[in-house]
């Protein structure tokens, strides 16, 4: 695959190169006093307490200095766990290998750190991420894998680096609604490599809207008279809109841009009920379900959209928490026959469920999140 990122990845703390250095000069002093070993074998004691002395003074200071460098490392909370591991193995061979055991360590250490950024999980992920197809034509990353989907918050919280692994590489298949919750829930692992994976998916995710935009809006505008161009666009503003990844202030941005297409396209099409449905969206996106409710009722008699009606209505009885008419508008809804789209099915088996309290009478509904 093509790479299009560097791989440069460093999320030791910022105490590392400390503890090197630490680590470094705990095995030169080591190593330095264990060179005077020979020379107290080799000396003439004057007793044989002196010699038992001279030798316990070096081993106390070795072990010291191996307390040492544990204390320090298991006083920096931010390294991984296999780094953890990887300095209990650095500590273990300083302890059984006197005078080379630390400087070893410190020299291991100081190379796998130095060279960090070549981690084979990032490099295969990242290149993954940011595949980049021939033309813009192709650029179609996504499958339809719902069935597939690993459970993924559960792994998060209990799974290994493996399976951390495997659940993003499912997750960026997903085409699931709550795609973008579920690795923003990864943003809050305790692993800042599976946090920084999330990151880059979400970044990556907000460029595939921007760059499917960009090209649906050059064809447009070289051809605006063509209806196709016309939904192809407005279809994935709205997309954009529904994903949640933009903040607040940005989807306000993207609202006020697609009203005006909206607009644009009502005034060249004006009997086409789409760009009305389009304007429903907005006001119900809005909070204005007044607005929204009057857009619907012309929708009424195009079977395409009879739903919106419905949905409107719902949810300005949600909004202005009128439970009661509500549960019973969605039971209607419900057994009308009238087509309920897919991303409101579990919605609208909630609204049907409720009570006067607005919580649901039964717990036997599918749950919106997984």
């Amino acid at each position: 695959m093509k790479r299009t990122r560097s791989s440069l990845h460093r999320d030791l703390p910022r105490s590392a190169s400390l503890s090197a250095l630490v680590l470094l000069a705990a095995g030169t002093l080591d190593l330095a006093q264990t060179l005077l070993l020979p020379g107290v074998l080799t000396g003439t004691p004057s007793g044989g307490a002196a010699f038992g002395w001279d030798w316990a003074a070096v081993l106390l200071l070795h072990l010291l200095l191996c307390a040492g460098v544990w204390l320090l490392f298991r006083a920096t909370p931010r390294y991984r766990p296999h780094d953890r591991a990887s300095l209990q193995w650095i500590t273990t061979l300083g302890l059984f290998l006197p005078g080379a055991g630390l400087l070893c360590g410190a020299f291991i250490v100081i190379a796998l750190w130095a060279w960090r950024y070549d981690d084979e999980f990032f490099r295969e992920y990242e290149n993954y991420v940011y595949y980049v197809p021939g033309s813009l034509d192709t650029f179609d990353v996504n499958v339809e894998q719902q069935a597939a989907l690993i459970p993924f918050r559960e792994i998060l919280l209990s799974g290994g680096y493996g399976t951390k692994k495997d659940a993003m590489f499912s997750l960026l298949q997903y085409e699931g609604g709550n795609k973008v919750a579920l690795f923003q829930e990864a943003l809050r692992d305790e692993d800042p490599e599976v946090v920084h994976y999330a990151a880059t998916t979400l970044t990556y995710l907000n460029e595939l809207f921007v760059r499917e935009i960009k090209k649906e809006t050059r064809e447009l505008q070289a051809d605006e008279n063509s209806l196709p161009q016309w939904k192809a666009l407005l279809q994935t503003y709205v997309r954009y809109l529904d994903s949640r990844l933009l903040t607040e202030e940005l989807a306000a941005e993207v609202r006020t841009t697609l009203h005006r297409f909206v607009q644009r396209g009502a005034s060249l099409f004006p009997s086409e009920p789409f760009f009305t449905e389009k304007l429903c969206y907005l006001a119900r996106a809005e909070g204005d379900f007044a607005l929204a409710e009057r857009l619907a009722r012309t929708l009424e008699t195009t079977a395409e959209y009879r739903y919106v009606s419905y949905l409107a209505s719902c949810e300005r009885l949600y909004q202005e928490k009128r439970f009661e008419e509500l549960r019973r508008l969605a039971a209607v809804w419900w057994k009308s026959g009238v087509t309920i789209p897919e991303s409101y099915q579990s919605a609208v088996r909630l609204w049907k469920e409720m009570n006067d309290q607005g919580v649901p009478q039964t717990s036997d509904f599918e749950l919106r999140y997984r």
